[in-house]
């Protein structure tokens, strides 16, 4: 048995953005990392993103496949997003076994009117479900009592990657108001934790090659 099997706990701490709309793009009063993404060929307001991996090469170069057993995002304040009576604030919490690249916001995977976005992993994106280990997806409408903050509105999951042989996990968060002018609007995002336990296994050799290579085919379908 390999000494570093068994179960692990993954922490990562992601900072906290301030973002306003400014002439129709996102500036940042506090970027820390934080960039915007503006889907081509799709005019509009854009999304806030953030985006890190943890690094588990450690455990591929021991050949041990990371059975990921879900993922936390944990925070300690309010999600502030100033969204108006006729829009709606939207946000995306996606731990994946391959960086979402700019490319997953185009419009080709949207809707018809822009809207909605096909995450990756669902029907319309260019991620393979299998790729997304968890997703959460929540909405913030508007709120008399609370315009400044927005109120949650819904929730949603996904997500089927089970285990991984690669060299990272990623951790991706996007942020969007649907609004027809963001003009004035203001998304301000508190500190997160992300905590992902694992469970660490030495699987049979036909067993983890397939694992590999089930990624790499994925990966290039992206790359033609």
């Amino acid at each position: 048995m390999n000494e570093i099997e068994g179960t692990r706990l993954l922490r990562k701490l992601i900072p906290n953005c301030w973002a306003v709309g400014t002439s129709g793009i996102w500036e940042f009063a506090e970027s820390n990392g934080w960039e915007e993404v503006n889907p081509t060929l799709m005019a509009g307001t854009g999304y806030v993103v953030y985006r890190t991996y943890f690094d588990i090469a450690g455990w591929s170069s021991e050949q041990l496949s990371a059975f990921i057993q879900g993922a936390g995002f944990q925070q300690a304040e309010t999600v502030y997003m100033t969204v108006p009576n006729t829009g709606i604030g939207k946000e995306w919490c996606i731990l994946s076994k391959a960086r979402i690249g700019d490319d997953a916001f185009d419009a080709a995977h949207h809707s018809f009117l822009g809207n909605q976005w096909h995450a990756p992993g669902m029907e319309g994106s260019n991620y393979n479900l299998e790729e997304i280990f968890t997703g959460r997806y929540r909405e913030f409408s508007y709120d008399l009592n609370t315009p400044y903050s927005g109120n949650l509105s819904g929730q949603y999951i996904w997500g089927a990657g089970d285990a991984t042989a690669g060299d990272k996990i990623h951790v991706t968060i996007a942020l969007r108001i649907i609004n027809a002018d963001i003009e004035g609007l203001g998304i301000v995002y508190p500190p997160t934790a992300v905590i992902v336990p694992a469970v660490l296994a030495d699987e049979k050799d036909l067993v983890y090659m397939e694992r590999l290579r089930r990624s790499y085919v994925l990966a290039e379908s992206r790359n033609p």
